[in-house]
């Protein structure tokens, strides 16, 4: 087993004896940490309490650092004043919606269960001792952790500065407090992620500074508050997630974190140890967790705009407090950003490609889950971009909080740029957007056979998802990826979301592309690498051509190739796939429409059934016999949430090769063509 894994990860044994030690001394670290608790416990505290001065200096470190939001009431719209007061009423009556929970009453607030299926975690238990995922009790962790992320703190804190109302001050002074008690540092579920801790603790630094200006705000819960994000820093720095040769978000969080927390402690010896640490690490990290292209290298666009916030904010945060970056740094960034403009809807929302858990770092404001359109309003401001521009200053709150008061007056000084956003490959990601006006698709063929330790580099919230493809006209997405729904509390949907036949792709023999890991939810250990890709773009038309592997395990191989013409004069889509190899197999292609969307079959055409709007029709065509199905199936736009659609099915049987051909138009409203 130990020679399969050092295999799978390209070890030289070298290596793994290195990576082996020092795992056991990470292990044995934290064997010594829970014998030795209350000695370190105790070291920690006065070391926190004997550089905390006083809630002024607590308030000027907090200015320093992030900014004066005292006058954010005079730079919000009234429409956008009253969603955020009703949002943090919502918090005061105890009301949260939390991964698909919509409007779930917690009063008391309780820290340690997942209120949806009611299970909880032990409380005072030492956090290495928990079972941090059992299959069997349909708990998700990620519930208890992502309120404990203390997102809600910041519309507390937004509606105390739109207000001066302190009974938002006397909610938030009760949750710190209350959260403190109930979860001793390493004693409770919610250290058991790093990542969590990382993100909870700049969420309480924003959030406090919010609430600096009130007079409730004493001396006592000052310390007590700066004692404890002190221990966030110690644990943080003490629980690195750092994985061997490549990282992911989970680590990079733990470097964003560093970075505020050693800003913030910069006058004490951690403060600086943390800071000397995180900054070069976070900029390798830039550079490893982001290809060049500017996709983060996990593939999943939810997971792309986690690593934007991530890291576009201690960018602010660094530029903010003097601190020199490097060029190549700053260009990587763009590239980050430059992506999510291509990979937008024309209705403003963003593809569900790859894993969906509605991870956020700072959401100051309050968007639908696949609405990205905030991070191009903040790259336009810090970049200069004016192409960023296109879809209006969504997101001002956001950049209120993390550039300053005069965000809108350097977003209006920049030019708009009105040409439209082209097509555009991002061909190390194996990803291509093709559009024209309000016409889309987004292909995926991503993979990472270009890097040589390919089993590694596979990110863990991909899907096994090459050649599908996404297809929205207007403010329609006709065609979608049906999301991912849920991790761990029920790992039968989850393998089910994630799944091959949950994607606009073929499915031969009715196996997966990966071949998954039994018993493990987030891996698999024979994946599809994507052999062809490419894109040519030319006056008429575009056309795209890739081809992938996933089905060359077989006891007779089969390939599978895809080209898609998009004509633009005519606006139709053209896609061939070509089921190439050996022997006899059943193909199935899906085709996933969006909730809402109802389509007709007659013989081998397609017509979707939508009264007010444009209309898709798909039309098959194959020298194989092929059948039609339409069948009941869901869509997913948001964790934990997931409503009733409608799939096609096509299939086939028959010896390779195989080929049919999709040809996919409109049917413009104001006309009617032959049927």
């Amino acid at each position: 087993m130990k020679f399969i894994l050092r295999k799978k990860l390209l070890l030289t044994d070298r290596q793994y004896l290195w990576w082996g030690l020092y795992k056991k001394s990470r292990n044995l670290k934290a064997i010594l940490s829970r014998l030795f608790y209350p000695l370190i416990k105790f070291k920690i505290e006065n070391r926190a309490k004997s550089n905390y001065k006083t809630k002024q200096d607590l308030q000027n470190d907090l200015l320093q650092l992030i900014g004066d939001f005292s006058r954010f009431r005079t730079n919000i719209p009234k429409k956008e004043k009253a969603v955020i007061i009703k949002n943090a009423n919502q918090v005061l009556n105890g009301f949260y919606d939390i991964l698909g929970s919509k409007r779930a009453r917690i009063k008391p607030i309780d820290w340690h269960t997942d209120f949806k299926s009611g299970y909880t975690w032990p409380k005072g238990k030492f956090y290495l001792k928990y079972v941090q995922v059992d299959y069997h009790n349909s708990a998700d962790v990620k519930v208890p952790r992502e309120l404990s992320r203390s997102h809600h703190l910041l519309y507390l804190g937004q509606a105390y500065l739109l207000t001066d109302d302190e009974n938002y001050t006397k909610e938030f002074m009760f949750q710190i407090e209350n959260w403190i008690k109930e979860n001793p540092m390493m004693y409770s579920i919610n250290w058991g992620c790093t990542m969590d801790v990382s993100i909870r603790a700049v969420n309480w630094i924003y959030a406090m500074n919010m609430f600096m200006g009130s007079s409730i705000i004493d001396e006592q819960f000052c310390r007590r508050i700066w004692c404890s994000l002190f221990e966030h820093g110690y644990f943080i720095f003490n629980n690195l997630e750092k994985k061997y040769k490549n990282s992911n978000n989970h680590y990079f969080s733990n470097l964003s974190g560093l970075i505020y927390l050693g800003l913030l402690f910069n006058l004490t010896e951690e403060g600086k140890r943390w800071f000397d640490f995180a900054l070069p690490e976070f900029y390798q990290e830039v550079r490893c967790q982001f290809l060049p292209s500017g996709v983060s290298f996990e593939k999943s666009i939810n997971y792309h705009r986690l690593m934007a916030e991530l890291s576009v904010y201690p960018y602010i945060v660094l530029r903010k407090n003097g601190i020199n970056i490097p060029l190549d740094i700053r260009d990587r960034l763009k590239k980050v950003f430059d992506f999510v403009l291509h990979y937008i809807k024309p209705d403003g929302t963003a593809p569900v490609i790859g894993d969906q858990d509605d991870g956020r770092f700072l959401p100051f404001g309050i968007y639908r889950n696949i609405d990205h359109r905030y991070l191009v309003t903040i790259g336009a401001i810090i970049f200069k971009e004016s192409q960023y521009k296109r879809f209006g200053p969504i997101g001002l709150i956001d950049a209120f909080f993390l550039i300053g008061e005069q965000c809108e007056k350097l977003y209006d000084s920049i030019k708009t740029d009105d040409s439209k956003i082209g097509s555009k490959a991002f061909n190390d990601a194996g990803f291509c957007v093709m559009r024209k006006d309000d016409k889309y698709m987004f292909i995926s063929n991503s993979g990472a056979a270009a890097y040589p330790d390919q089993t590694s580099r596979w990110g863990s919230h991909a899907h096994p998802d090459l050649l599908s493809f996404e297809l929205a006209i207007g403010d329609f997405s006709f065609l979608v990826d049906p999301g991912t729904y849920l991790y761990s509390s029920d790992p039968k949907e989850r393998n089910r979301f994630r799944s091959t036949r949950m994607h606009n792709t073929v499915v031969v023999d009715d196996l997966d592309q990966h071949h998954f890991t039994d018993g493990n939810i987030f891996s698999c250990d024979k994946i599809a690498e994507p052999v062809d890709f490419s894109f040519t773009c030319l006056k008429n038309e575009e056309i795209f051509y890739g081809s992938h592997n996933g089905y060359a395990r077989l006891s007779e191989p089969v390939m599978h190739s895809r080209r898609i013409v998009f004509d633009k004069r005519k606006i139709t889509w053209t896609i061939v796939d070509i089921l190439s190899g050996d022997g006899e197999h059943s193909f199935k292609w899906y085709f996933h429409f969006n909730s809402g969307i109802d389509f007709e079959i007659k013989k081998n055409r397609v017509k979707t059934r939508l009264r007010d709007s444009d209309n898709l029709i798909m039309k098959f065509t194959s020298v194989s016999c092929i059948r039609l199905n339409k069948s009941n199936d869901f869509v997913s736009n948001a964790y934990g949430i997931k409503e009733p659609s409608y799939t096609l099915e096509v299939f086939s049987k028959g010896r390779c090769p195989i080929e049919l051909k999709t040809a996919i138009e409109i049917e413009e409203k104001h006309f009617k063509k032959n049927e």
